[in-house]
């Protein structure tokens, strides 16, 4: 059951923040620390297999957005909120097999430079987030595993 309330923290966290909406502090804190909780047990939960790069197929660019942000924020050690959006390329001009994003962070400042966090590859099959080394070429870096 944990899995799954985590799963819907995350989306109503990541919709809430998508609207421009700053969520509660006191929310962000309660599903970061839920996080926290499930990477422990993540390695012997076969229900969170996709999580860390499962088998579970990502059925949208929304959902593609979804999992980009919880691994990349989970692997550098970011609250969900820092991700302000997801910029998708059109699924014809992006990578066979896979959505083609970038995550744009928050502006903390009154004037900002890049927001951009990089462009990242979700595998359509299998949920696996991978950083794009080379947009153009269509060239995978390495694979975002999610705070490991």
């Amino acid at each position: 059951m944990r899995a799954g309330a985590r799963t819907i923290g995350l989306l109503l966290t990541a919709a809430v923040v998508a609207c421009g909406e700053r969520p509660a502090k006191a929310g962000l804190l309660g599903v970061e620390r839920a996080d926290r909780t499930d990477n422990r047990d993540r390695r012997a939960s076969p229900d969170q297999q996709w999580a860390s790069g499962g088998s579970a197929p990502v059925r949208d660019a929304g959902s593609a957005c979804d999992t980009a942000t919880a691994r990349v924020t989970a692997q550098r050690g970011l609250p969900i909120s820092h991700v302000a959006t997801c910029d998708h390329i059109a699924e014809a001009d992006g990578l066979a097999g896979y959505y083609v994003l970038a995550l744009r962070a928050r502006c903390q400042e009154d004037l900002c430079g890049s927001t951009s966090m990089g462009w990242f590859a979700v595998q359509k099959a299998t949920a696996d987030v991978f950083e794009v080394r080379d947009l153009t070429n269509g060239k995978l870096g390495r694979r975002v595993t999610g705070g490991s």
